[in-house]
């Protein structure tokens, strides 16, 4: 939605097998979260963190986990998947989501 002092903070969904996040998991779908290229502002963060946290409790309603990757993905695999340039848009964060696993790893059994 657009916010008259930042633009418009946009949320893409991108099925990319090959995007690099840290710490390195397993999933293959991820919500990618973009604010308006040229200078940093605070208030676009602020937004941009709203909206993908009503994003997230949206999707755990519905039985769909995620988990908010800050600053551990790769911003050059990020910008190859959804295809923009860095100087037209900021990546935030990135968010995998997909549902739960029912693996249990044998140090917490």
């Amino acid at each position: 939605r657009p916010y008259p002092q930042i633009g418009v903070v946009q949320i893409h969904f991108v099925t990319a097998p090959n995007l690099r996040v840290w710490p390195v998991m397993g999933a293959h779908e991820f919500l990618v979260v973009l604010v308006p290229g040229g200078e940093y502002s605070r208030s676009a963060i602020i937004a941009a963190g709203a909206a993908v946290q009503h994003v997230v409790l949206s999707a755990t309603r519905e039985g769909i986990s995620s988990c908010i990757i800050g600053p551990g993905a790769d911003q050059r695999s990020v910008r190859e998947a959804i295809q923009v340039r860095e100087e037209e848009q900021h990546v935030v964060c990135v968010c995998a989501v997909g549902y739960a696993s029912r693996y249990i790893p044998s140090f917490i059994r």
